[in-house]
């Protein structure tokens, strides 16, 4: 513990500014990683970092640690006191060439949006914005992210949505999308992302042009061109009022047809991945209603999980698994009982699959079988079909919970906890050989998310076993609700004293 941290700071702050140890950056680092947060809003109001700046301007080594060092301290400030107090030297840091300092900028610029202080970034900070714009034409794909994130973060409040389409930033972005094509798709993407939000920014959107720009790309010979544009705009399928927009530009019956050809137009099969999630997108929006309009999309639907492209399964799954996250597409797919159990028998089989593939296949069954409060109808048929994927199903999701990767290991557990909600579920968990010893394991798991996970399946188990417990022993059911009052990331105190002896 530092006895004075502002001194011990401004001290090695003063050493970097004449240039005579630059070894200390690793110190500060540590500093501000470890440090409380009245110690960081301390040191960021009463030590000049102006020499961290100026290092960074002057070198090309450690850049990685100065943003880290500058980001943690310039996070303690009010936004408004960061805009006014640092923003001649936030401008200057969107145009480094170093995209770690483009990095931290965006971060403090998105962190600084919200509802309290977005009309005086839209007033006072209108060249930041350009310059956060002209990031979206970045090499680097992580900093085009950010920025499309900082815009988002804008365009969900209705001045910012304002100051987006205001004739200086609309310019700037027209500039950024003739620079190449994943520029210009950066923007749509960004364009779609705010027309989400509500009809009136939808409105702004076909006002700019921009929209009208991207519909027409799905008109387009370039079978290429159209599937990205097909991507974005199947974003807008998740709201009523784009649904309406693309309809009355006739974007959905256009790829309706495109559907009709696929098996004989040479290119159209190109198509097929954003045909499935576009069509998937609006089935899981609107499920009744497009499937009564538009019936073959289901066949489209379930004819993917046949095919062998690992990307176009997995787009079908998760299509799948949207649809039958509410009630109202849960009774569509109930319809259609055989194609669910093929479903079902084939997601079991990708689940042995230990890549990519059976993350998604996890994540979607997830969906297909949480239990949704206040309709017992839409929750009764979950039990059905998970027995469509065999009597070893609870094995083979209890084993992808054990495996050391967190990746896969972390889903497997949200889908034990969502089994556990149901009574039958948390029966089948609690029949499964070791399973209750495994759970009451507090050692056998490090990682945070997943002890909390593995406490969520008890809590599960506990409430699902109420008043009416029949698949319980009554003294488990007492360990395991000591288990749940002790909380997540109880540490039995003979471990603690063990643990400080060692030490």
């Amino acid at each position: 513990m530092v006895e004075n941290p502002r001194e011990w700071f401004e001290t090695r702050v003063a050493r970097l500014d004449n240039h005579l140890e630059c070894g200390i950056l690793q110190e500060m680092k540590s500093f501000v990683l470890h440090s409380e947060k009245t110690v960081l809003n301390d040191v960021v109001h009463n030590v000049s970092l102006q020499p961290l700046f100026d290092y960074l301007a002057s070198s090309n080594q450690d850049i990685d640690v100065v943003c880290t060092i500058i980001y943690e301290l310039l996070s303690q400030l009010d936004p408004k006191e960061l805009f006014s107090t640092f923003e001649e030297t936030i401008h200057r840091s969107l145009n480094h060439n170093s995209n770690e300092v483009k990095d931290i900028r965006l971060k403090l610029m998105e962190r600084s949006i919200n509802d309290d202080t977005v009309a005086v970034v839209v007033a006072k900070q209108m060249p930041l914005l350009i310059d956060a714009a002209e990031c979206l034409a970045s090499e680097e794909r992580s900093i085009a992210q950010r920025a499309i994130s900082v815009f988002i973060k804008l365009g969900s409040n209705p001045t910012g949505a304002t100051a987006f389409y205001s004739s200086t930033l609309l310019k700037k972005l027209k500039d950024v999308m003739v620079i190449n094509d994943i520029s210009r798709f950066r923007v749509y993407e960004l364009i779609v992302a705010l027309s989400k939000f509500s009809p009136e920014n939808l409105e702004k959107g076909i006002s700019s042009g921009l929209m009208e720009d991207l519909v027409s790309e799905v008109f387009s010979s370039d079978v290429l061109i159209q599937l990205n544009a097909l991507e974005i705009l199947g974003n807008l399928a998740t709201s009523n009022h784009g649904i309406n927009y693309l309809s009355e530009k006739k974007v959905i019956q256009y790829l309706i047809s495109k559907l009709q050809k696929i098996q004989t137009e040479p290119l159209a099969p190109i198509l097929l991945p954003g045909l499935i999630e576009f069509f998937g997108n609006m089935c899981a929006y609107q499920p009744e209603q497009f499937t009564n309009e538009y019936p073959q999309v289901m066949s489209l639907l379930f004819s993917g999980i046949e095919e062998n492209d690992e990307s176009l399964l997995g787009v079908t799954i998760t299509s799948i698994g949207k649809v039958g996250s509410s009630c109202s597409g849960r009774n569509i797919l109930k319809q259609h009982k055989d194609q669910m159990r093929r479903f079902f028998t084939k997601t079991q089989q990708f689940l042995n699959c230990k890549t990519d593939l059976a993350v998604t296949v996890v994540n979607s069954l997830s969906e297909l079988l949480k239990k949704i409060n206040g309709d017992a109808s839409c929750n009764e048929i979950t039990e059905e079909w998970f027995d469509y994927m065999g009597f070893n199903a609870t094995e083979v999701i209890v084993n992808l919970g054990k495996l050391p990767f967190i990746e896969i290991r972390l889903p497997a557990l949200a889908l034990l906890k969502t089994l556990a909600a149901h009574s039958w579920g948390a029966k089948k968990l609690c029949n499964y050989p070791g399973m209750i010893e495994y759970l009451l394991n507090r050692s056998s798991e490090y990682n945070k998310d997943c002890k909390q996970t593995k406490f969520d399946i008890v809590c599960n188990i506990v409430q699902s076993a109420g008043n009416s417990n029949d698949f319980l022993n009554p003294d488990v059911l007492h360990t395991l609700k000591e288990f749940v009052k002790e909380g997540p990331f109880y540490v039995p105190l003979e471990v603690e004293t063990a643990i400080e002896g060692a030490n």
